[in-house]
């Protein structure tokens, strides 16, 4: 059995694998680099709520500590969200619309937000950004419709590759994971699929997925577009 001190790296590093095989497949390596480092930096921030409420794993730094799985985590799932579309649809990114001015703002007033429910309200955090994430989708999906099954295709793929790795990594290898280091556990929002996982981190992962699958070509203004075989 693997040590529960390396767990979250196992994690981490088979998210990796597939960011790995998304990167060999993607015709946008340079993007796909960038994207998934800012999706990295994002995710040593985030760890710092999630720790204080949601879980607190043990990792290679130590326990309830920022460490570097958080920043692999962020980076891998951050841009297999960015590029899996593209890549199953075989498209290509073609600059059509303007920037939204006023997206800077939303984005502002979200953070806002979400600092008064994790801060002032006491929401617990998993909820807090999950309701953060949708927000910003259905705003982006409201402005370009073509982007709302984009979007609810990347949350799909990313939800369903966590499954794939939840299974045997909670099911079989670490089965008293979630009990330990999993702060719902044995509350109203400890409900769990197949008995492994917790039903917050797939609401997670679809509404992450949702989310940075079509964050950049509404910043950046661009649309998909098939590409002629």
């Amino acid at each position: 059995m693997i040590a529960d001190t390396y767990i979250y790296l196992c994690l981490s590093v088979l998210f990796a694998v597939f960011w790995f095989l998304v990167f060999l497949r993607s015709g946008e390596t340079t993007k796909l680099l960038q994207i998934s480092f800012m999706g990295g930096v994002a995710g040593l921030v985030a760890e710092y709520w999630y720790f204080k409420d949601y879980w607190q794993p043990v990792s290679v730094l130590g326990h309830r500590v920022v460490s570097i799985e958080d920043f692999i985590f962020g980076f891998t799932v951050t841009g297999i969200s960015f590029a899996i579309y593209s890549i199953l649809n075989k498209t290509v990114r073609v600059r059509t619309h303007k920037k939204d001015i006023f997206f800077g703002i939303c984005l502002f007033i979200g953070g806002l937000v979400a600092l008064i429910l994790l801060t002032k309200l006491k929401v617990n955090s998993i909820f807090a950004s999950t309701f953060i994430f949708v927000s910003i989708f259905l705003y982006i999906s409201y402005k370009r419709h073509e982007l709302f099954m984009q979007g609810v295709v990347s949350g799909l793929i990313l939800l369903l590759l966590a499954i794939c790795i939840y299974v045997p990594l909670f099911g079989i290898i670490s089965p008293e994971y979630w009990n330990t280091y999993y702060l719902l556990h044995q509350t109203i929002f400890d409900m769990r699929v197949f008995n492994i996982i917790p039903i917050t981190e797939l609401i997670w992962y679809f509404s992450w997925g949702c989310l940075a699958g079509t964050l950049y070509d509404y910043v950046s203004g661009k649309v998909q577009v098939k590409t002629r075989d």
